[in-house]
């Protein structure tokens, strides 16, 4: 009887101390609050991180994301929400490319690209918001 006790809990040890499966959020100020969402809607068997910067493209986006994505497995998955920033200065075309040289550095995981939101604070028929409707549609083409 003792055996059985000790191989149980010896079991249960195992079970606690496995690997939870990542999901890291990398964004601009859009991104806030992602992380605390996506921790709410999904059950305890995934570690979420998120990560926001401030005022910067998504070339400083990605690039400040090495360190954190080093580690991933197949399991794991990264979301990237940005390109506003590259939008608002008329670079819309850099940010698809520094997205296609984040996913073929990391082919080991899964990446998913969210689109650009909208600008509501601005007139219906802004450029700005026409530059997103194009950048939108340079992701979708290019995923």
């Amino acid at each position: 009887m003792v055996n059985e006790s000790t191989s149980v809990s010896v079991v249960q040890q195992k079970h606690s101390t496995k690997k939870k499966n990542k999901i890291i959020i990398l964004g601009d100020s859009h991104a806030r609050g992602y992380a605390s969402e996506v921790q709410h809607n999904l059950d305890h068997t995934f570690e979420i991180e998120g990560t926001v910067k401030l005022g910067v493209n998504l070339e400083g986006i990605v690039a400040s994301s090495t360190v954190i994505t080093t580690n991933l497995t197949k399991k794991d998955a990264v979301i990237i929400c940005g390109g506003t920033r590259d939008i608002g200065r008329n670079e819309s075309k850099k940010a698809p490319q520094q997205i296609r040289n984040f996913v073929q550095n990391h082919n080991q995981t899964n990446v998913i690209v969210m689109s650009a939101p909208y600008r509501h604070d601005l007139d219906s028929n802004s450029c700005v918001d026409k530059e997103v409707t194009v950048f939108n549609r340079k992701l979708k083409k290019n995923t």
